[in-house]
């Protein structure tokens, strides 16, 4: 389904006071990624953490006191292991559909307060 859209929430950081003459350096991010598709009640989300990339040099650094949430989530975007998250997470949803899981809200039988459609 290409009509997936992906949410992150930045839960934490980790961070070494010092390194190289920088201070306050980021080296992982914790995060919740979400995957859901419009209009429908089921979604999916991953917990999982990636590193960051050390600067080399101070111009490459960004001060802890200028970083903002668009920034830590620009790193967790373009990291390696997202890429396998939203695979995994796509897949999930995936199968929930194909097993016929769940309904479109708007499509509900009139019984149902969430959409969920539970199978024996």
């Amino acid at each position: 389904m290409d009509d997936i859209v992906y949410s992150f929430k930045i839960m934490g950081l980790k961070k070494i006071p010092s390194f190289n003459g920088l201070n306050d350096v980021i080296i992982s991010v914790d995060f919740i990624v979400s995957a859901e598709i419009t209009g429908l009640p089921k979604f999916e989300w991953a917990l999982g953490d990636v590193p960051v990339d050390i600067p080399t040099n101070v111009e490459n650094f960004k001060l802890f006191s200028e970083l903002t949430e668009e920034d830590i989530i620009g790193w967790v975007q373009n990291s390696q292991p997202i890429a396998h998250v939203k695979d995994n997470l796509r897949r999930s949803i995936n199968e929930h559909f194909a097993n016929k899981q769940y309904v479109a809200w708007d499509n509900r039988p009139s019984f149902l307060e969430t959409g969920e459609v539970i199978e024996p």
